[in-house]
């Protein structure tokens, strides 16, 4: 009987598979195809497809459409090609596809004063020591992925000397390790106008080059569910992401938790962890966004997004309304709205502008003459950044600049008296805008669910990158930034908000002793001829100023690769 019913699910899978539509297939935010799409928008002088991810086939393939040949280059023209060939057939004939990678990385650096978090390629940049990534089409339109990776050795020190991405059953590794879950693992649904998707991937909204002020993808993954409906100029998505409960002092005291506040809770590290689960005794952190993009002409493009963080141990149906706004909805597990802007130029042909302004906290002028006394601060951020790419014969190069100004309390924003954490206010480390994964400890995994530097700083960040015949790469990268007194605590940060005087509540970035940071990259990548074998070396000059104190760690990074 249970071979019957083994052979049944075979014979039945094979049916789907000989049936299956290629453009069902879910394109992932840090696909090649992505890219090479992006690149060829530009170089014909228009936008790009919109920017929130993971993308349907059918929404690439109707963008792919807009892209005039006459404006492309020979090689963009055979690339052009090989993409729509690519869209349609993308398992050459199979009725599913599957990779295997393994993979050797060391690090290194001479600075035994930089934590995890202070490394220009963090824990969640590295490479696991093997990966398996296995994917289908069910007929006319659902697609499953499915993703799993060896863990990596990880500890706050573990960037101190040298070490590798081996885990500590290797023998090599030096601290405990990530439990081992996949980051991909979602299955989606979609047809010529909509798309569902519900699992877990690295997501983001927006087009920025170093990050995006909404929603990034610089967690190692988000557990999620997204619904999206669009047509040639107008594109509607909405999102939502369940995230862990954070460690507040009440917690800690009322629990005896030996974690560190402002990190993702996790019963295992309690006394008593059968009556305080994720399932049960906790309230459920969800963030929930509805974007809505429109096309004004083929080279200008403008999003709105509005976002709200949920406490909450109960659903109420109109958070799921596309036609509900957010702020206007009462419930008082709510804490956090926010709206972002987004604008995308193709300014000519191979450059492109985008414009990002995140508001998290705004206090009206009417809210600002209420006689003098002490308001919630403002929160906001601002991002401009500029890219180019140009593609020759057997040469392409590319590139960005891009600044960022995050004002001290943007994704900071605390309780707003709603009393989940209990009555006394000096206790509610809500910390909205925190996106932690069940990684190590909760450590590795933290990141702001927006711009990965978070609050309190200004950034400059660059690249320039050269690729030749996707056979041989190099890049350099320069990054400045100063950053305040404002964080999380976990990274040494001023965690807590406090209310502010009327002529205070838009205080500059950055706050307090500033520090002040310069990062120097360099990098090669090599693919030996026609191979799967990749080797890469990048390594990064790191200098840091505060109070007249300085201090500078070279971190290096090398690797090779072998995919199946």
């Amino acid at each position: 009987m249970k071979r019957m019913i083994l052979v049944g699910l075979v014979l039945c899978l094979l049916g789907f598979g000989l049936s299956a539509n290629p453009l069902a297939r879910i394109y992932q935010v840090d696909d090649p195809l992505w890219q090479s799409i992006e690149e060829l928008s530009w170089e014909s002088g228009i936008n790009p497809f919109v920017a929130s991810g993971p993308i349907s086939g059918y929404e690439l393939n109707r963008h792919v459409r807009k892209i005039d040949p006459g404006n492309l280059s020979d090689r963009g023209k055979l690339l052009l090609q090989e993409v729509i060939e690519y869209l349609n057939d993308p398992y050459q004939g199979k009725m599913f596809d599957y990779s295997i990678t393994a993979a050797l990385e060391g690090y290194t650096n001479i600075n035994d004063t930089f934590n995890y978090y202070e490394w220009e390629e963090g824990y969640v940049d590295r490479t696991p020591p093997l990966a398996l990534e296995v994917e289908t089409i069910f007929g006319q339109g659902v697609y499953g992925v499915f993703s799993y990776a060896l863990p990596k050795a990880f500890d706050v020190k573990d960037f101190t000397g040298f070490t590798t991405n081996l885990p500590d059953w290797f023998g090599v590794g030096n601290s405990a390790f990530q439990n081992s879950v996949p980051h991909t693992a979602f299955l989606g649904f979609s047809n010529e106008w909509l798309t569902m998707i519900a699992g877990r991937d690295a997501i983001r909204l927006g087009r920025g080059y170093s990050g995006n002020l909404m929603v990034d993808d610089n967690g190692p993954y988000n557990d999620f569910f997204t619904l999206s409906v669009a047509n040639k100029s107008l594109k509607y998505t909405f999102l939502a992401i369940p995230m862990n409960e954070l460690v507040t002092q009440e917690l800690k005291d009322r629990l005896k938790y030996n974690g560190t506040i402002g990190e993702g809770y996790y019963p295992k590290s309690s006394d008593n962890p059968s009556w305080r689960t994720l399932f049960h005794g906790t309230r459920r952190r969800t963030y929930i966004a509805h974007r809505l993009s429109l096309d004004i002409t083929p080279a200008w493009r403008i999003a709105l997004t509005e976002g709200v963080l949920y406490y909450l141990d109960a659903y109420d149906l109109r958070m799921l309304s596309p036609l509900m706004l957010q702020h206007n909805l009462q419930n008082f597990g709510e804490v956090n709205n926010s709206i972002g802007l987004e604008s995308e130029l193709t300014l000519s042909r191979n450059w492109s502008l985008n414009i990002q302004v995140f508001l998290d906290q705004l206090q009206t002028k009417g809210e600002q003459d209420t006689g003098g006394g002490k308001l919630p601060p403002n929160a906001y951020a601002f991002l401009l950044g500029g890219r180019f790419s140009y593609p020759m014969n057997d040469w392409k190069v590319s590139g960005y600049v891009e600044g960022v100004y995050a004002s001290p309390w943007v994704y900071l924003r605390t309780g707003d008296e709603t009393e989940n954490y209990g009555g006394d206010n000096n206790k509610q480390y809500n910390l909205d805008l925190v996106n932690v994964v069940t990684m190590y400890d909760g450590k590795s995994g933290v990141s702001w669910l927006g711009y990965s530097d978070g609050p309190d700083s200004i950034v400059f960040n660059s690249r320039l990158e050269a690729v030749y015949q996707d056979r041989f790469s190099m890049f350099g990268h320069v990054k400045a930034k100063a950053s305040g007194q404002y964080g999380m605590k976990i990274w040494g940060k001023t965690q807590k908000v406090d209310l502010q005087l009327p002529q205070d509540i838009n205080l500059p970035s950055p706050t307090g002793d500033p520090t002040y940071t310069l990062t120097l990259g360099l990098g090669v990548g090599v693919k030996f001829f026609d191979t799967n074998l990749e080797l890469g070396v990048r390594n990064y000059l790191v200098n840091e100023w505060t109070l007249g104190d300085h201090r500078t760690d070279n971190q290096l990074v090398f690797g090779i690769s072998y995919t199946f």
